[in-house]
């Protein structure tokens, strides 16, 4: 396997999620480019680091223990089989395959983890309700974040949105072809509206290995709630 494509996904990533934030975030985006031009020569330290902690601390086992009080529409995944990442606040999780370790992909996420042998990537990013007008709705949103990935990926094909609930929250969820730096990238995004934050989970991989990916994607994006 040519080892430089895993590290330039996530060199990848970090320049999208510059993109991602869509108010009162333009310092952090700033950071975040400067993440991507020093990824490279920190990936090697970072990847023995993240394999050697793929392990859920007894906070978030706790966590991941407790009844999800709400209603979910699909079947969740056996706890064998997947691990919960919990944000820093402790408000939001998400489960992830179990092998998946913790990645640091991005400074504007709030979770994020993959798996770099097989390039699976996902991402949470989260901006606060109190940022926005008393009356913005996640349809609002959907617009400001798709139109803020045209100006990112060249040739972007944006798949038809459909409304899904997300552990009884209302969702917007879609997916993403198109390019970076030439590279052929596809994404699964949902958009959840929570309590007190609009939140971008994001799932990708390479184009053509999404068909064998998608339903994998679709189970981990199932999980992520609000604590």
């Amino acid at each position: 396997m040519n080892k430089t494509k895993p590290n330039l996904l996530r060199t990848l990533a970090v320049i999208m999620a510059a993109m991602l934030l869509i108010a009162g975030c333009s310092g952090k985006a700033e950071d975040t480019q400067g993440a991507a031009a020093n990824n490279g020569s920190k990936t090697g330290q970072a990847e023995q680091q993240n394999t050697e902690s793929n392990t859920v601390s007894p906070k978030q086992e706790e966590k991941e223990e407790k009844p999800a009080e709400e209603e979910a529409k699909t079947e969740q995944p056996a706890q064998g089989d997947w691990h919960t990442l919990v944000n820093e606040e402790g408000s939001l999780s998400l489960s992830v395959p179990k092998e998946w370790a913790e990645l640091q992909l991005s400074p504007v996420a709030t979770i994020q983890a993959g798996k770099l042998e097989s390039e699976d990537y996902a991402m949470v990013v989260s901006e606060p309700k109190d940022t926005f007008s008393g009356d913005f709705t996640l349809k609002e949103y959907y617009e400001r974040v798709t139109e803020n990935m045209k100006g990112t990926i060249q040739n972007g094909t944006f798949g038809e949105p459909k409304e899904v609930t997300v552990n009884g929250r209302q969702g917007i969820q879609f997916e993403l072809q198109g390019e970076i730096e030439k590279i052929k990238i596809a994404y699964v995004i949902t958009l959840v509206e929570t309590s007190n934050s609009f939140n971008q989970v994001l799932f990708w991989t390479l184009q053509n290995r999404m068909d064998e990916k998608r339903a994998t994607y679709l189970e981990s994006i199932d999980t992520f709630k609000e604590i």
